[in-house]
């Protein structure tokens, strides 16, 4: 019976606090709100008022219905929206939207039946754009439109595969037309909006392609021409080896088309020139000095110990006479109390006399024992200080230095160049100071035998020939990187072609430049040198081309 009454308890009181809570949040200033535009039909204003009901409450019921039903009507009028946009023709205000229909309420049959709608409309619209117009670059973009809506719309797919077709045949004779009239870059993004968008290259393609852009890697490779270099005659052999390395200069990651020549046709490039100034290895020497300290001989010496010892004998001894002193004296104090004893009269007492002779007696045992124990003690004594040496032999100890030397070898190369446009003769460096330094270091010193230190040669961790290949090394690197400005800068000035040449609405110029640009480096990252997205957005919205990479990419 009381549990029964208990479980009805708990359930009245879960009820009470369940209509507790539904009251409170009805009471709500955003519920009472959105109530009121409810019942005036502003169904968005009340769903906003809803929503932030909701994040305050978020576990009331009455609020989720409330929001979902304000959802159901806002969807429900914003696919109406879009379908009277669409039969309207303004396409993207239909797109905009059924979108945002979609996110709202992706399952109200109202918005499922207006997608449709609307994807359909997209679908007549790139038909249209494809029959009326011949324009297939807008009629495939709005069928992929109808597509990214809902793909099963009506007449979706049977329109996007006719454009679809139309395009690449449309694509595969720009291709053809730009190729004859030596628009090669044209050509080649027509071949590959081609491959993008079959899915796949034709081996007729893949060659055209890859010839296409085994050209433009020519046309964007960037040449260093090795001119005219002075050197003084003892450093002309060292200005050979510098100048054979720079032949040999390994491309710098901005620069992977850097060509080194001796002499060059043609640009784009720089040609070098200069001089070598010096070209020297210089020996520096400073000493220190170690401190060692080792026996260089004994000496005799008194043993601090030994005169303690002694004493200590001594001492003893003069104990040991004075006890048998009192020995002496006090036989002689026996012999005449009992003298007394022996003698006593009638009138003496001979108890008291016979006391003291007793007590003689026993002070004389006692100082017996202790000349005993005194004699053993001496003779100890006597052991320690015979086996106490009286003299003791020290070490003789020695301090000196060992001279250390301390030996640098460095190498510096110092040279300055001059860098011109190959092909406007245009100056790029005048003078530039390059240098190259490296240095190894090492010690050594003659020993110290007497100390057990043995002599350390001089080592150095590099030859000579390492210290200069190291020092010409850096030198190259130095000048590696300026190479790598010349090419950024060149790169900038070929987007800047293409940028000036889309602002005229010459397509297939800026196409060109463009094209150069990304061959200059086609394995870096556009964000390096399109840092605006520029370039990036004319190759989409002139060519449907996302990713401008592709174009540098072989075709396999």
């Amino acid at each position: 019976m009381y549990e029964n009454n208990f479980r009805l308890f708990a359930c009245l009181l879960v009820v009470a606090i369940a209509t507790l809570l539904a009251s409170c949040a009805t009471r709500d200033a955003s519920v009472r709100k959105g109530d009121d535009l409810s019942e005036e039909g502003r169904w968005h204003e009340a769903m906003m008022e809803y929503e932030d009901a909701a994040k305050r409450h978020p576990d009331n019921r009455s609020i989720q219905e409330r929001l979902e039903r304000a959802r159901r009507h806002v969807a429900s009028d914003m696919a109406e929206a879009a379908v009277g946009a669409a039969q309207a023709r303004r396409l993207p205000r239909a797109k905009q939207l059924i979108e945002d229909a979609i996110a709202i309420d992706s399952n109200s049959q109202k918005v499922i039946e207006a997608r449709r709608m609307v994807a359909g409309a997209w679908a007549a619209e790139a038909a249209s754009l494809l029959d009326e117009d011949g324009d297939v670059n807008r009629a495939l973009a709005a069928a992929e439109t109808a597509r990214s809506i809902d793909a099963d719309g009506p007449n979706v797919r049977t329109t996007r595969n006719r454009v679809r077709s139309a395009y690449l045949d449309s694509m595969r004779e720009q291709a053809d037309s730009f190729e004859i009239a030596g628009h090669k870059a044209s050509a080649l993004l027509a071949l590959v909006r081609v491959s993008e968008e079959a899915g796949r290259t034709d081996m007729a393609d893949r060659e055209r392609m890859n010839n296409l852009r085994s050209e433009f890697r020519n046309q964007a490779a960037f040449t260093v021409e090795i001119g005219r270099f002075n050197a003084p005659r003892r450093l002309r052999g060292a200005m050979g080896e510098i100048e054979q390395r720079l032949l040999g200069l390994e491309p710098p990651s901005e620069c992977p088309n850097l060509r080194v020549v001796r002499q060059a046709r043609s640009g784009p490039g720089a040609s070098l020139s200069g001089a070598l100034d010096e070209y020297e290895i210089d020996t520096t020497e400073r000493t220190r000095r170690e401190p060692h300290e080792y026996q260089s001989g004994t000496r005799t010496v008194p043993n601090p110990e030994w005169p303690g010892k002694k004493k200590a004998v001594e001492d003893k001894q003069q104990d040991l006479d004075a006890t048998l002193e009192d020995i002496q004296r006090l036989m002689q104090e026996v012999s005449e109390r009992q003298t007394i004893v022996v003698e006593a009269g009638p009138s003496d007492n001979v108890e008291i006399l016979r006391s003291n002779l007793e007590d003689s007696r026993e002070r004389l045992t006692a100082a017996r024992e202790d000349a005993q124990a005194i004699s053993q003690e001496l003779a100890d004594l006597h052991e320690v200080l015979n086996q106490t040496p009286e003299t003791l032999e020290e070490p003789v100890m020695t301090r000196e230095d060992v001279v250390i030397t301390e030996v640098n070898r460095s190498f510096r190369v110092e040279t300055h160049l001059n860098a011109r446009n190959l092909d406007t003769n245009e100056v790029f460096w005048e003078r530039r100071l390059f240098v190259g330094e490296s240095s190894t270091e090492g010690e050594h010193h003659d020993g110290l035998p007497q100390a057990d230190v043995a002599p350390v040669p001089l080592e150095l961790p590099l030859t000579d020939q390492e210290l200069r290949d190291e020092g010409v090394s850096k030198l190259l690197s130095e000048i590696r990187d300026d190479i790598a400005d010349l090419c950024r800068a060149h790169q900038e000035v070929l987007r800047q072609e293409g940028l000036s040449r889309a602002a005229a609405d010459d397509t297939v110029s800026a196409t060109h430049w463009f094209v150069l640009a990304l061959f200059m480096n086609p394995t870096g990252d556009m964000d390096d040198w399109d840092r605006d997205g520029r370039v990036r957005r004319f190759f989409r919205e002139t060519w449907g081309l996302e990713d401008p990479s592709k174009l540098a990419e072989s075709a396999n």
